[in-house]
């Protein structure tokens, strides 16, 4: 979903259709994705001086 949103500039209605979802789950899906990644990358920032 992050790649069809941001690279291939789906919207999350077109998101939704495709995953057989309403948009409003597509947004979750893509809003936890997100709120994970950064943590991810919080972690991985920290390990670096």
């Amino acid at each position: 979903m992050i790649y069809l949103y941001f690279f291939g500039r789906y919207t999350q209605q077109e998101i939704g259709e495709i995953y057989g979802s309403c948009r409003s789950t597509a947004w979750h899906h893509i809003h936890s994705a997100l709120k994970m990644l950064h943590k991810e990358m919080e972690v991985l920032s920290h390990g670096e001086t």
